[in-house]
C-alpha cells in the first residue's frame, strides 16, 4: 500500500489469526498488477515460508495480471493442504530480491477455530 511495503523484506498486513486457527481455503484478488526491479518476487505466508502463496517473480504468474489467484490451502482438501497456526500469527507478504514498483492485492483466507493438538 505504500513505499515502505514495497521494499525487500517481510511486511505484516495488520491481520493476526488466532492460535490453532486452521486455514482451509481462500484466494487473493490482484487489484493492480505487480511490477518491480529485475528479479523482484513476492510470497504470502502465515505459519511458515510459502504456505499461502509460494514466492514467485512479479513478472509472471500469479502477480503480473489482475484477477483472482489461487492459494495453497484448498477447501476441498483441508486434510492435506490446510495450514494450522501454532501461535497467533500475522499474515505476512514477503518481497524478495528487488523492490516492487507497483502492485496491490486483497486477500481472503477462510479459517476455522481449531484446538490444541496433543
Amino acid at each position: 500500500a505504500d513505499a515502505a511495503n514495497s521494499a525487500v523484506g517481510a511486511h505484516g498486513v495488520g491481520v493476526t489469526l488466532p492460535i490453532h486457527a486452521i486455514i482451509v481455503g481462500g484466494f487473493v484478488d490482484v487489484n493492480t498488477a505487480f511490477t518491480g526491479e529485475t528479479g523482484a518476487a513476492l510470497a504470502i505466508h502465515v505459519q511458515g515460508a510459502n504456505d499461502i502463496i509460494s514466492s514467485a517473480a512479479v513478472s509472471g504468474a500469479p502477480w503480473s495480471t489482475i484477477g483472482r489467484k489461487a492459494i495453497v490451502p484448498k477447501a476441498n482438501t483441508p486434510e492435506s493442504t490446510s495450514v494450522k497456526c501454532t501461535a497467533a500469527r500475522e499474515i505476512t507478504c514477503t518481497v524478495a530480491t528487488e523492490v516492487l514498483t507497483a502492485g496491490k492485492l486483497t486477500g481472503y483466507l477462510y479459517y476455522l477455530e481449531g484446538v490444541a493438538s496433543a
